[in-house]
């Protein structure tokens, strides 16, 4: 068997349990990564097998899946979401006072 080469942004979500043990190798991480057109993305990588049983396991001591289901959906918003880095502006006016209301314009650029 391989080892799995971790990259060095990966953020770990869960890691590798063996009976009692916790291996300090990830289970679940996320990464970024450029594509050969230089565009930035972020993925996510499950290491492991048997995620069924995962399902199964909840079901059986819950009766439900909610868990299961809302880890995976959770995951997938956080991978389709486009991170905008890019800073706010704020204008303001050059003066104001305290009698008179202030309105700030935020944007995202």
């Amino acid at each position: 068997m391989e080892k799995l080469i971790i990259p060095n942004n990966a953020q770990p979500l869960t890691f590798q349990r063996i009976g009692p043990v916790v291996k300090k190798e990830a289970q679940l991480f996320f990464a970024n990564a450029q594509s050969e057109q230089g565009k930035s993305y972020k993925y996510g990588l499950v290491f492991g097998e048997g995620l069924w049983r995962w399902k199964l396991t909840e079901f059986g001591k819950t009766q439900a899946t909610e868990a299961f289901d809302e880890l995976f959906s959770k995951i997938g918003q956080y991978l389709l979401v486009k991170q905008n880095t890019e800073p706010f502006r704020v204008t303001l006016p050059t003066s104001f006072s305290e009698t008179k209301k202030l309105l700030l314009l935020m944007l995202r650029c």
